[in-house]
């Protein structure tokens, strides 16, 4: 299966980096909005460098596609899909980061503009990343993930957990319900604040980490 070529993957990445920092244990481990009508910035963001990363892992150490994540910690493959090439993936890891959500990595999104099952309006952040989405006629959530370069439908359940849909979301379905003029939270530090279901807001208890929210 897909995810277990990942891990296999990664497995052998954390090996390297192990190997190459003396480390032996094996583990290696947006605010107010402005709405837009227009796709946010598609430009293709740079690969971590070994500038940026922390001690830990080094970029310069990983095969070609992966990238440096949580402060030089744990490295990831490249997103999947089209137009949402050099973005870190977003991979589901443990559930201990306190910046992440429920396991995964958090990174920025790639708003790829209107496509089929997702031609709704975006919010977009000051930082310039998509902070909401409404809903539009013919919409789905695993159509709004792929706008949004999501490439774990989970992670935008678990952006949605609270205000709508059941409190939960696993790492390739997505259950909640959608109706057009729903808001879908895209922020993880909104995830509490922005979001409703048919004109409801709920509160639903969630069992995973979230960020601090606003």
């Amino acid at each position: 299966m897909h995810l277990a070529k990942r891990t296999s993957a990664l497995a052998a990445v954390v090996g390297i980096a192990a190997a190459a920092t003396g480390c032996t244990s094996g583990a290696v481990e947006p605010s107010a909005a402005t709405p837009s009508g227009a796709p946010s910035s598609s430009a293709t963001p740079t690969p971590v460098t070994t500038e940026q990363a922390a001690p830990g892992i080094q970029a310069e150490e990983l095969p070609d596609g992966y990238y440096v994540v949580d402060g030089g910690n744990a490295a990831v493959l490249g997103r999947s899909g089209e137009g949402c090439e050099g973005l870190p993936g977003l991979e589901p890891r443990s559930n201990e980061s306190p910046e992440g959500i429920g396991g995964y990595w958090y990174s920025e999104l790639r708003d790829l503009g209107p496509i089929d099952h997702a031609t709704g309006a975006v919010t977009v952040g000051e930082d310039g990343q998509p902070a909401a989405y409404v809903a539009a006629e013919g919409d789905t959530m695993y159509g709004i993930a792929r706008r949004f370069c999501i490439d774990y439908p989970g992670y935008l359940g678990q952006l949605n957990g609270i205000r709508r849909g059941d409190g939960s979301a696993d790492l390739f379905t997505l259950p909640q319900d959608l109706y057009p003029g729903d808001t879908i939270n895209l922020d993880p530090y909104t995830i509490a604040t922005v979001g409703d279901q048919q004109g409801l807001v709920f509160d639903r208890a969630i069992d995973y980490r979230i960020p601090e929210q606003r």
